[in-house]
């Protein structure tokens, strides 16, 4: 109901995030991509190396469930 800009998200991936490990995100995890230091896309672990996430903010832009290895091609920068 609440369309979540970068600073309110930044606050709460800081106060409820725990310091990430290595290895293959689990269930609920949450995926954070940035750019520049700026979050640039987000998306949910389901496990099982699927994600949950969508392309775009706007609410038309459909909901996926996609593998990790796409959703990383998807938003992997150059850089």
């Amino acid at each position: 109901a609440v369309w979540v800009h970068p600073e309110p998200f930044e606050r709460w991936l800081k106060a409820f995030s725990p310091v990430p490990d290595s290895g293959r995100p689990g269930l609920g995890d949450v995926l954070v991509w940035r750019d520049g230091g700026r979050v640039e896309h987000a998306a949910v672990s389901l496990g099982g190396g699927y994600v949950l996430h969508k392309e775009a903010q706007g609410w038309f832009a459909p909901r996926q469930v996609v593998r990790l290895g796409e959703a990383i091609g998807r938003w992997q920068d150059d850089g």
